[in-house]
């Protein structure tokens, strides 16, 4: 008697096999990406959530299956806006959306999203991917900040630089004005001399 038998050329066993080790693959995978990962229904009930997402969010599977994913998201209308897209286009790519956690602290995440479907091509859920934009964030309004720093900067350095050519072109004008006194007093001078040397030579 054989043990296995043969279904559309493979067989049964096999491929039983085969499904086992893909779904273990899967499920390594899965846990193991360091992105946040979640499968939800068509309703937007969790049916997996992965390590990572369990560590970014707080919540862990169990914690989430009382609850819609949807009320994660605090801003309504962004989050409607990428459901609408999701919707239309079938997926999301790296939208930006704040969630809130388990703690209650809001966080920047960017977000793609893809629509699941069965072999009808009937939407029966969705896979989400979530990575934390918070390190990013911060570095952005560092850099904002030190490029808003570097302009004042640059703006005291030329307003100093303005300063420093006008007190400049004033010196300049002053010594100029002196030199001209100074010239016409060596003149004024030298006349006088020439009229004492005159008057003299008159006198002999």
């Amino acid at each position: 008697m054989e043990t296995e038998k043969k279904k559309n050329g493979t067989t049964v066993g096999e491929s039983c096999a085969e499904q086992a080790v893909s779904s273990h693959y899967l499920e390594y995978v899965l846990d193991n990406s360091a992105d946040a990962i979640g499968i939800m229904d068509r309703h937007g009930r969790t049916i997996r959530w992965n390590k990572a997402a369990t560590a970014l969010f707080g919540y862990n599977l169990s914690e989430l299956k009382e609850k819609r994913v949807f009320d994660l998201y605090p801003e309504k209308d962004k989050l409607d806006k990428m459901l609408t897209d999701l919707r239309q286009k079938g997926y999301v790519r790296k939208y930006e959306i704040n969630i809130q956690r388990k703690d209650g602290e809001v966080v920047p995440f960017e977000m793609s999203i893809s629509l699941l479907k069965n072999k009808k091509g009937e939407v029966v859920g969705s896979v989400g991917i979530a990575r934390d934009l918070s390190d990013i964030k911060m570095v952005l309004a560092e850099l904002k900040t030190l490029n808003r720093q570097l302009r004042e900067e640059v703006k005291r350095s030329n307003q100093m630089e303005k300063e420093l050519r006008k007190a400049r072109d004033l010196l300049e004008e002053k010594l100029e004005e002196r030199s001209s006194k100074l010239t016409k007093a060596s003149e004024i001078l030298q006349k006088s001399m020439k009229r004492i040397k005159d008057i003299t030579d008159a006198d002999q």
